[in-house]
């Protein structure tokens, strides 16, 4: 696992400073559109920094962010390892918030500013989630419901989205879909576990979050729109989720 700075750049202003970390494997075609929603955020660009790690692409990813988006800070990560990448980003990171999210998205203009203004509410806030709807309007997650026998399901999974999800409420768990978290919690409870790779790592995370008394929270007006599955992987999801469970 990576270790951590020390001494993370901390914000004087009103809006916590930002890290927006993106690991990347062969999503030319994903991270453009991804890409440019961040850059239409409202959000303050000088408080927020966007890293994309890549897991040895072989197709136009890093053409594709050194000439179209020269403000990305492009990482080389050999290995195709999707929580090492996020390990590496963190590693990385300035913000006193870390942002993970997928490279087969694209976020609403307030996506970032709604997550971090839930943040600022209590110093034991964890992390915060987004609601997630698939490219068509349904929804893809509103955070993780536990089912039996380490079973977790996205709460609201292709439902027709007609309001249902719309209260902000405490989680036992959120998808890394879209998942902002508080670097001291990362610093107290650890790293994403490696072991995972890709896959229920983040349902891992909560798990610690909330043994140490760290809430997590569904931030509903945060919502990113999700092509789900966009990047492809030698194993299934389903092969990865039962072996990870």
């Amino acid at each position: 696992a990576c270790s951590m700075p020390r001494q993370p750049a901390r914000s004087t202003h009103h809006l916590p400073f930002v890290s927006v970390i993106i690991a990347n494997y062969n999503g030319a075609k994903l991270l453009g559109p991804c890409l440019r929603s961040l850059m239409a955020l409202g959000y303050p660009r000088r408080r927020y920094e966007l890293l994309v790690v890549d897991n040895g692409s072989t197709d136009d990813s890093e053409r594709l962010v050194r000439q179209q988006f020269p403000s990305v800070h492009w990482v080389d990560h050999a290995i195709n390892n999707y929580t090492r990448a996020l390990n590496v980003g963190i590693s990385l990171a300035q913000g006193e918030l870390v942002a993970c999210l997928n490279n087969d998205t694209v976020v609403d203009v307030r996506w970032l500013r709604e997550l971090a203004q839930v943040m600022q509410r209590d110093s034991r806030d964890g992390a915060c989630g987004s609601k997630i709807l698939l490219m068509d309007g349904r929804v893809n997650s509103a955070g993780h419901r536990a089912h039996p026998n380490f079973y977790w399901v996205d709460r609201g999974s292709e439902e027709p989205y007609r309001g249902q999800y719309d209260r902000l409420e405490p989680m036992e768990s959120l998808t890394g879909c879209a998942l902002l978290v508080r670097r001291r919690a990362l610093e107290q409870v650890g790293l994403f576990d490696e072991d995972f790779n890709m896959y229920t790592e983040e349902v891992d995370l909560a798990i610690r979050l909330r043994q140490h008394g760290w809430t997590l929270w569904y931030v509903p007006t945060s919502v990113v729109r999700h092509v789900h599955h966009g990047t492809p992987n030698v194993r299934s999801p389903e092969e990865w989720t039962e072996r990870n469970r």
